[in-house]
């Protein structure tokens, strides 16, 4: 994918020998960082100024089945403040950075570039155990969980307190989006076939010896998610909210999708 391939240099030794070198030889290179730093500067400064897609509408959207973004608000308001954030992949990722603050380092994880699927709980689980003392959350989507969800067993096992969020939008959310936007360029059934029979979550985490709530109007979410946090610590056992959720709303991709084709423009053109 545009943006994502970088050139390599290969360099074979030990990498403590390395990291001393590294120490040794500081003139080589910090030079051309510090002539390079107005210019990374300078980018940092454009990030900042760049505005978040952050509509008052989706956060308080009444919508049935629920609005992503109102299950991200209503999640960050329920949350300790230092609460860690796992983010699997699936559409409901575009969604979660412009919806969630974090405020410290360490406390928003999510795979960006290499976007697998079905990561989310058992990053949550190393995460949990690398900061024992914070609440940790992971929001995956019901094509995810399908995946991998059976790493909630492990979390049961070890008695790790997780909560699982399940964007339940009964489809692979990306890909319906795709097939629904773009139309003709998809075959004629891959809208159907990117939709998925709807996943009872609460009783797939019973089974696997965790426990959860099933949301599926708005009004519930701020219940289900103090529910979550007061189990997690009383029973210290994976806790599942599983929130019925819209698939066809769009995700918050514009101003990414329009830089990532410029830049494809300007590459082709090169």
């Amino acid at each position: 994918m545009s943006g994502k391939n970088y050139e390599e240099t290969l360099i074979i030794g030990d990498v403590r020998e390395f990291l001393h070198w590294l120490q040794d030889n500081e003139a080589l290179f910090t030079e051309s960082l510090h002539a390079s730093q107005p210019e990374r500067q300078a980018w940092l400064k454009s990030i900042r100024q760049t505005p978040y897609y952050d509509r008052p509408d989706n956060r308080g959207s009444d919508e049935v089945p629920i609005h992503p973004a109102r299950v991200v608000t209503e999640l960050r308001q329920a949350a300790p403040r230092d609460t860690v954030l796992v983010v699997d992949s699936g559409a409901h990722s575009y969604h979660v950075p412009h919806y969630w603050t974090a405020y410290a380092p360490n406390e928003f994880l999510i795979l960006t570039n290499t976007g697998p699927m079905g990561y989310g709980v058992s990053v949550a689980i190393g995460a949990k155990l690398a900061q024992s003392e914070q609440p940790c959350v992971v929001i995956a989507g019901d094509g995810s969980l399908l995946m991998h969800g059976m790493e909630i067993k492990t979390a049961v096992r070890y008695n790790i307190p997780l909560i699982v969020v399940v964007i339940n939008n009964s489809a692979l959310g990306n890909i319906y989006l795709r097939a629904t936007e773009t139309g003709k360029e998809w075959p004629e059934n891959a809208i159907e076939a990117s939709k998925i029979p709807t996943l009872d979550c609460v009783s797939f985490a019973r089974s696997l010896g965790a426990d959860g709530i099933l949301v599926e109007h708005p009004d519930q979410l701020a219940t289900a998610f103090t529910k979550a946090f007061i189990e997690i610590d009383a029973h210290a056992k994976p806790f599942i909210v599983d929130v019925r959720c819209c698939r066809d709303c769009r995700v918050p991709n514009d101003a990414y999708s329009a830089a990532e084709g410029a830049a494809s423009s300007l590459t082709l053109a090169r």
